[in-house]
């Protein structure tokens, strides 16, 4: 394994949890939003 290998390795788990992190914010928007529908009407 070359260092160019370990690299492009930490450049998809980078990728993995910036998605992960969007979709989870995404989904506590959603959440927040549903609530304060309910809560409004």
């Amino acid at each position: 394994m070359t260092a160019q290998d370990s690299g492009k390795r930490e450049e998809v788990v980078m990728l993995n949890i910036l998605m992960l992190h969007s979709a989870l914010g995404a989904g506590m928007l959603a959440m927040t939003a549903s609530l304060l529908q309910n809560r409004f009407k």
